[in-house]
């Protein structure tokens, strides 16, 4: 059996390098496009990138944590992995046919065909499941299409000619073929010779033009993450989730006479190769918005659709672009993404979670914001007292600075300043504009310097010296002002030599860990969960007093996704007696965000329903507990509201150092 006999072989000659030819000039065409992009470094720490590929692209291990779905994906994808080599030896045996012929019949070989035939079982079995799901079960995170099943129905073609080609070849060479060949040449019993040569040699033909079709499919869709994923994956960001990149030389970037201040991103030209990369990548499976709180509250933002508007925009003006005539592109804010869609994010962090690929949305928004703020002047109108509020008196809610130590009254706690050796504190407590100014929040501060003292802990604070740690300004774009908070925070703390900071503020706590080291401010820094827990593993806190209620704790985004603190939350409330845990629906790395990230907290939510309505009917829904249990400011402000305004009877919102400081009084 020889499907390039004859004249066969120049057919396949053309076909083949034909193929190949098509493919390679739009691989070549994506390629300059990645050129066009803006520069990035993302070739450092090789082997931390190797590791990662091995772990979250090849082991599947993000996608696997939805078993249903993900095992359906990663045995397609292992499955294509195991029969890499067998599409290697199809295409070989159209120049040669003994075309490794030494390996298929040695042991290693057979135990290979083995291999392959439970795979080809194994993804013919994924494909149907996955064709149900599209057609019947129809999940409301994937949208119709049609190149959807063009796919499926490529890989079924494939998997179904490999077998057929195999129950041919067991009549003609039974030790070339594993366990399905005798399975299916069955239905072949009684063919003559030639008859099981056809077959075999059809069998082949569909089989290859439907790879080189598939293949030459990738690059033109969404399918073009079967390419570009494992480089994706490859290029991930490795700096702390949380971590916003700092725009360097500020200041000389806008000492220019362009009109086109090259800050933040407004054009496609200013992007990243990596932000590039990232739309290519985009499979559009949807669950990076299933769990969105903008669009489960009917927001216009979506991150998968802001993907897919960005990835056609670029694939519709890819010549343009590789011409190098992108500048005279239209913006794609404001015309491809609305103004809403970028004011909405929350920064929560929940579809970078979700995305198998590891897309970045969050960096892309807020330059985006970055461009609307710092270059156009381009920003909802409630932020201009926020930002004043920053520039004149150090907080968003522009209370004068006089008044940032008023809530320690009687308290008898230190201040830097009036410690005669500041080395001998062994915390310095950053309380943050929310524990400093808003009347709530004022009482978690008062509450967890209570427990600091009832520990013994040598702690101080910067009173009147602190300043906003930045994060609200950053996330909403306003870059220059932050950098110059961060700069006078860590001018202050470093004169202080300060090197422990704790803070009730999970936004503080990201900021002050990761992104002030950008500026020289290198320090151990703990939020209040992470320090309770240690006093109470410790024995310098012990609650011992019962605390009969039903608690649920509700993840801040900044210390949950952001920062990976799940665990010391609970642990504490697990060491308090009578106190019963009870998760909400939507909990740890799937917790739903409070609203009041990414600046929200200064914005109004006119658009949709309430984030902060939809977390507490979550909450209320499958945990129904007493107390509403945070460890963060803003969500405790965000939650407390939702349960007036839904007239919530009796529901307490607590600070976790609150309830602790309870069981120990």
């Amino acid at each position: 059996m020889n499907p390039t006999a004859g004249i066969g072989y120049w057919v396949y000659l053309i076909v083949f390098f034909g193929g190949l030819l098509f493919f390679f000039y739009e691989i070549w065409q994506k390629y300059l496009l990645l050129k066009v992009a803006k520069p990035e470094n993302r070739f450092d720490n090789v082997g931390e990138r190797i590791k990662r590929v091995l772990l979250f692209a090849f082991g599947q291990k993000r996608i696997l944590k939805d078993p249903q779905t993900g095992l359906m994906h990663a045995f397609i994808f292992w499955g294509f992995c195991v029969l890499a080599l067998r599409t290697i030896t199809v295409f070989g045996k159209g120049f040669y046919n003994k075309f490794l012929d030494s390996f298929i019949f040695s042991p290693v070989g057979h135990a290979y065909l083995y291999m392959k035939d439970i795979f080809v079982i194994l993804v013919l079995i994924m494909i149907i499941y996955a064709t149900i799901r599209r057609a019947i079960i129809k999940p409301k995170r994937l949208d119709p299409s049609w190149e959807g099943y063009l796919i499926l129905f490529f890989i079924f073609v494939l998997m179904v000619t490999d077998i057929l080609m195999d129950g041919a070849e067991f009549y003609h060479n039974p030790a070339a073929v594993a366990f399905l060949g005798p399975i299916s040449s069955k239905f072949f019993k009684g063919m003559s010779e030639s008859s099981l040569a056809t077959l075999y040699n059809t069998s082949w033909w569909i089989h290859v033009i439907t790879l080189l079709v598939f293949l030459n499919e990738l690059p033109r869709g969404k399918h073009f993450h079967v390419i570009t994923a494992i480089p994706n994956v490859y290029f991930q960001k490795l700096e702390p989730k949380g971590k916003i990149k700092t725009v360097e030389n500020l200041e000389e970037l806008f000492d220019t006479e362009d009109e086109d201040i090259p800050v933040g991103i407004s054009k496609i030209t200013d992007f990243t190769w990596k932000q590039y990369l990232d739309l290519y990548t985009c499979t559009e499976c949807g669950r990076c918005h299933e769990f969105c709180p903008t669009f489960l509250t009917d927001k216009p933002l979506s991150p998968k659709r802001l993907n897919d508007k960005l990835k056609h925009f670029l694939y519709d003006h890819q010549k343009e672009l590789i011409a190098g005539k992108g500048d005279e592109l239209e913006p794609v804010v404001g015309e491809v993404v609305s103004i809403d869609e970028i004011w909405d994010c929350t920064t929560c962090g929940r579809c970078e979670e979700a995305c198998p690929v590891f897309i970045e949305n969050i960096p892309r928004i807020v330059d985006m914001r970055r461009k609307l703020v710092m270059v156009e002047g381009d920003f909802p109108s409630e932020l201009q007292t926020a930002f004043q509020g920053m520039e004149r008196n150090g907080n968003p809610w522009n209370i004068g600075m006089s008044k940032r130590f008023e809530w320690a009254e009687g308290l008898d706690i230190p201040t830097m300043a009036e410690v005669e050796n500041p080395e001998e504190i062994e915390v310095l407590f950053w309380v943050g504009c929310a524990g400093s100014f808003d009347d709530r929040a004022k009482k978690i501060s008062r509450a967890f310097a209570q427990l600091l003292q009832k520990a013994g802990v040598k702690f101080a604070c910067l009173g009147e010296e602190e300043m906003c740690c930045g994060d609200f300004a950053r996330r909403s774009g306003e870059e220059f002002l932050y950098q110059t908070l961060a700069q006078q925070n860590v001018e202050t703390l470093n004169e202080y030599k300060v090197q422990n900071i704790v803070t009730i503020c999970p936004h503080g706590y990201n900021t002050l860990k990761h992104e002030y080291r950008d500026f020289g401010g290198e320090y151990n820094v703990y939020h209040h969960t992470e320090f309770i827990a240690k006093l109470i593993k410790e024995g310098k806190i012990k609650p011992s007093k019962e605390i009969s209620a039903k608690v649920t704790y509700h993840d801040s985004c900044y210390l949950g996704r952001h920062n990976g603190i799940y665990d010391e939350p609970r642990d504490i409330l697990k060491s308090i007696n009578g106190v019963k845990i009870a998760e909400p629906g939507l909990s740890r790395e799937k917790g739903l965000c409070c609203g009041a990230g990414g600046g929200r907290m200064f914005m109004e939510e006119t658009r949709g329903s309430r984030i902060n309505h939809k977390r507490i009917e979550d909450i209320m829904e499958h945990a129904n507990p007493d107390t509403v249990c945070t460890a963060c400011p803003f969500c405790m402000t965000m939650l407390r509201d939702a349960v007036n305004e839904k007239e919530i009877e009796g529901v307490e919102t607590k600070d976790i150092a609150e309830i602790v400081l309870e069981s120990i009084e």
